[in-house]
C-alpha cells in the first residue's frame, strides 16, 4: 500500500524539490500537500497520514503549531520539519515537542534517509504497543477469569500471618505477594477493623462457630482504605487442633462509594430543604438594612458614622451571600441559563489568579480551541471554579502548580451507570489540579457537606464546596473529587454539552439611579420593616407611596386608586392572601396592571406560578432600592407610563 504523505508546505519549487527527493529514494507513496491551518487540520482527520513533512516558516501558520496539532490528532505519524530557516536551538525545542527529525533545505539529500528512519522507528513502536496491547489484554483476561466469582481466598495462621495470598489481592492492595507473605493481615487493616478481627478470630477459636462474616477496610500501598466483605472460617488439622484459617475476600469498595455518595447526597438535599425553608426569613430579615444604609449615608457627614454604615452594609451582603450560597447547594439557584463557552470562564479565572494569587504558584491553562458548549450560569459557573481554585490555593502554602484544564469527553454507559443523575453523551470536563498538601481520607467523604471545614473559623464557613455540589448538580453534571496526601488534590466537573451557539453579553446596567415624577406605587408586604424601607426610599426618590400588609388590605386600597395607582410591588409568601392569589384578583380587575414580584425565595413553587401570572419583573430578597428604582424605571416604560 502506498505511503500517505501530508506535506505542509508554501513554496511551489520546494515542495517539487521534496518529492524528487522522495522519488530518487525508490519510496512508493501518494501525497497531500497544504498551505493553510484549516487545510491541514481537515487533512489530518480525512487524510489520516503515514508520515508528515512540514516546513518550518509559513505565510500564515507556523511550524510548531502545526507539530502540536499533529502529535494531538496522529500521534503516531513521524513529523520531520524540512525548512531553511531552522536554527540548532530550534531544532532541538521542536525534537522536544516531539518532532521526529529535520532537514535543511540546503542538505535535502539526507531527506531520504531520515524519511526511511523515521517510518521504521514508528513501525518499531506500533509493534511494540501491539505487543503492549496483547500482553495487557492478556494479563487483564487472567484477572477476571480470576475474579469472575468475585471471591478471593486468604490463608491466614492462627496469628494472623499471610500463608497465601491470591494474586489479584495483591493487585488491589498494591503489594507484591513477597511483601504481604513477610507480614500479618493486622497490618493492613484499619485499626479499628483489626481490634475486631483478633475479637472475631477469637471467638471462632474459643467457640462452636463455624464461619463469622464481616466487613473490613484493608489499607492499600497508597494509604487509602478498600472495602472487603470477609468470610472467616477455621480450618481444624487430622487431630481435630485449629491449624489456620480460611478466609473468603469480595471488593466492596465501589459499592461502599456508591452507597456513600447515595448518603451524601441525601444528606445535602435534607439540609437544602431545611436551607430553602429559612431563606425567605432570612433575606426578610436582611432586606430593610440594605435599603435603608443608602438612605442613612445621605444624611450621615461624620467619617465615624459613615464607616459604621459601611460595615453593617457588607456584614448584610456576606449573610445575603450567604443564604444565596446554601440555596445554591441546596437546590441550585435558577440563575439566567444560556449556551456558554467555558473557555472564556477559564480566561477569566486566569486573570484573576495571575494577578491576585501568589507568585510562588505555578499556574497552567489547558483549553482546546475546538471546546464545546454547555448551558449555564456563567455566574455560577465562575463561583464554582473560584471556590475550587481558592482551596488549592490555600493547599499549596509554600507554592506549586495549579492546572485549569478542560476537554471534551463522551461518556458511555459503563461510565455514567457508576454514577446517578448522569447520562450518556458528549460532556465538557472542567478540572481543578494542584499540587498541594491533600485531603486526607476521613475527610475525603465529607467535604461537600455544608459548614465542614478542616480551616479556621475567620477562614472559612464550611459551604464554598457544599456550592460547588449545589450549582453543579443543578447544572446536570457531577463533580468528582481523588486526592493524595502530599501529593495534591483534582476535582473534575462534568457539564452536559449543546450543539448551541453562545449568546452575546447584555449590556450593562446605568450606572445613574433612576428618579420617579410622582408616579404611585402601591407597596405589599407582611413585613413591617421592608415595607416602611421601601415606601421611604420610594418617596425619596420621586414617587408617591401606598401601602399594605396583605394581599387582601392591597385590593382594597387598589379598588380605590385603580386609576391612579402605576405599578403593585408584592411579596408572594404573606398571610390572609398570599402574592400569586392578590396577583389574580389584579388582574381581574385592571388586566394592564403593571406587577413587579418580590420574594425571598426564588425556587418556590409560587415563583413559577408567579411567572405563568405575566408578572412585569422579578426581584430576589434581600434586594437593594436601587435595583427597585432600575425596575420600577423599565415597568414604567416598558409599556409606556
Amino acid at each position: 500500500m502506498p505511503l500517505r504523505i501530508l506535506l505542509l508546505e508554501d513554496s511551489d519549487d520546494d515542495a517539487d524539490l521534496t518529492l524528487r527527493e522522495l522519488r530518487k529514494e525508490g519510496l512508493e507513496f501518494t501525497v497531500q500537500r497544504v498551505e493553510t491551518e484549516s487545510d491541514y487540520r481537515r487533512q489530518l482527520l480525512e487524510f489520516a497520514p503515514d508520515l508528515i513533512l512540514a516546513d518550518y516558516s509559513l505565510p500564515h501558520y507556523d511550524g510548531m503549531s502545526a507539530l502540536a496539532l499533529a502529535r494531538e490528532i496522529c500521534p503516531a505519524a513521524p513529523f520531520i520539519f524540512v525548512s531553511g530557516t531552522m536554527g540548532e536551538e530550534t531544532a532541538i525545542e521542536a525534537l522536544h515537542h516531539g518532532a521526529t527529525d529535520y532537514v535543511l533545505k540546503q542538505r535535502m539529500g539526507r531527506l531520504g534517509a531520515a524519511v526511511r528512519r523515521a517510518l521504521r522507528d514508528a513501525e518499531l513502536v506500533r509493534e511494540r504497543h501491539l505487543a503492549d496491547e496483547i500482553l495487557h489484554e492478556t494479563q487483564a483476561n487472567l484477572a477476571r477469569a480470576e475474579s469472575f466469582s468475585h471471591i478471593m481466598v486468604v490463608h491466614l495462621a492462627l496469628d494472623g500471618r499471610w500463608l497465601k495470598v491470591p494474586p489479584l489481592l495483591g493487585q488491589l492492595l498494591g503489594f507484591t505477594e513477597a511483601e504481604l507473605l513477610a507480614g500479618r493481615i493486622q497490618d493492613h487493616l484499619h485499626p479499628d477493623d483489626a481490634a475486631a478481627d483478633w475479637q472475631q478470630c477469637q471467638r471462632l477459636l474459643q467457640s462452636d462457630l463455624k464461619t463469622l462474616s464481616s466487613d473490613k477496610r484493608f489499607r492499600n500501598k497508597d494509604g487509602q482504605f478498600l472495602w472487603f466483605e470477609t468470610n472467616v472460617t477455621l480450618v481444624l488439622n487430622s487431630q481435630g487442633e485449629p491449624e489456620r484459617f480460611l478466609v473468603y475476600l469480595r471488593d466492596l469498595t465501589e459499592k461502599k462509594q456508591l452507597e456513600a455518595q447515595f448518603l451524601r447526597s441525601q444528606r445535602l438535599e435534607s439540609v437544602g430543604r431545611l436551607a430553602s425553608g429559612i431563606a425567605h426569613d432570612l433575606n426578610n430579615i436582611l432586606a430593610p438594612i440594605l435599603m435603608a444604609v443608602p438612605m442613612l449615608r445621605e444624611e450621615m457627614t461624620s467619617d465615624g458614622n459613615r464607616r459604621l454604615l459601611n460595615t453593617m452594609e457588607s456584614s448584610a451582603i456576606r449573610g445575603a451571600s450567604i443564604v444565596k450560597q446554601v440555596l445554591a447547594f441546596g437546590r441550585g439557584i435558577e440563575g439566567q441559563r444560556a449556551p456558554l463557552q467555558p473557555r472564556h470562564l477559564l480566561k477569566e479565572m486566569a486573570q484573576i489568579i495571575k494577578a491576585t494569587f501568589p507568585k510562588s504558584i505555578t499556574l497552567r491553562v489547558i483549553s482546546p480551541h475546538d471546546l464545546w458548549t454547555v448551558i449555564g450560569d456563567a455566574t455560577q459557573l465562575h463561583q464554582v471554579l473560584m471556590n475550587l481554585c481558592v482551596n488549592a490555593r490555600d493547599a499549596m502554602p509554600a507554592g506549586g502548580t495549579l492546572i485549569l484544564a478542560a476537554g471534551n469527553i463522551r461518556l458511555d454507559e459503563t461510565f455514567t451507570g457508576k454514577l446517578q443523575r448522569l447520562q450518556p453523551g458528549p460532556y465538557v470536563l472542567l478540572t481543578v489540579t494542584d499540587t498541594g498538601t491533600g485531603i486526607s481520607p476521613e475527610n475525603l467523604d465529607r467535604i461537600f457537606e455544608p459548614f465542614f471545614t478542616t480551616k479556621s473559623i475567620d477562614l472559612g464557613t464550611g459551604l464554598g464546596l457544599s456550592t460547588v455540589f449545589g450549582i453543579v448538580k443543578s447544572h446536570g453534571g457531577v463533580v468528582l473529587v481523588a486526592s493524595t496526601l502530599g501529593q495534591g488534590t483534582q476535582f473534575s466537573i462534568y457539564l452536559p454539552a449543546t450543539d448551541a451557539t453562545p449568546l452575546q453579553p447584555s449590556a450593562a446596567e446605568p450606572a445613574e439611579i433612576p428618579k420617579g415624577n410622582g408616579e404611585l406605587i402601591l407597596v405589599v408586604d407582611d413585613e413591617e420593616s421592608i415595607r416602611a424601607m421601601t415606601v421611604r426610599g420610594l418617596q425619596a426618590h420621586g414617587y408617591r407611596t401606598l401601602a399594605a400588609r396583605d394581599g387582601a388590605a392591597a385590593m382594597t386600597l387598589y379598588a380605590s386608586h385603580r386609576n391612579d395607582i402605576q405599578v403593585v410591588v408584592t411579596d408572594l409568601m404573606m398571610p390572609i392572601m398570599d402574592g400569586v392569589a392578590t396577583i389574580r384578583a389584579l388582574r381581574k380587575l385592571s388586566p394592564e396592571v403593571k406587577i413587579i414580584v418580590t420574594s425571598g425565595l426564588s425556587s418556590h413553587s409560587m415563583s413559577t406560578e408567579a411567572a405563568d401570572l405575566d408578572v412585569d419583573a422579578f426581584l430576589l430578597k434581600p434586594y437593594t432600592i436601587t435595583s427597585l428604582l432600575n425596575s420600577l424605571q423599565d415597568v414604567l416604560h416598558r409599556r409606556g407610563a
